[in-house]
């Protein structure tokens, strides 16, 4: 459990990174807008926050994460996908995920999470 959240926590800090941040924000307001540079280290670091997920999701399924730590977890990572750049970001990398995850967060209620 220790390391998934170590894992949560290193997938999600260099968002907050002054210049990820203002990728990001340029990225929910016109992701079409991003320079291929920009764009490509949005969506590496889009990688890292879905593979920890995944993670996440896999180890919940086979009984190595409580409920208590996975409602937790899913709550944060739900509002971030309720970002537009996120859904452009998880849009272009689910394909490389496992299918049963991709299935559960294609059939995830974005629309109660949507932020900017």
């Amino acid at each position: 459990m220790h390391d998934l959240s170590v894992g949560f926590r290193e997938a999600i800090i260099p968002f907050s990174a002054e210049d990820m941040s203002t990728i990001l924000v340029k990225a929910n307001v016109d992701y079409d807008s991003l320079s291929d540079i920009e764009a490509q280290r949005i969506i590496v670091l889009m990688g890292q926050f879905f593979r920890a997920w995944e993670e996440a999701f896999i180890q919940h399924q086979e009984g190595r994460l409580d409920e208590r730590h996975w409602n937790a977890i899913l709550k944060y990572y739900v509002k971030l996908l309720g970002a537009p750049a996120m859904r452009v970001g998880w849009g272009l990398r689910k394909a490389y995920m496992d299918d049963e995850f991709a299935a559960f967060v294609d059939s995830l209620p974005l629309e109660e999470y949507k932020t900017r």
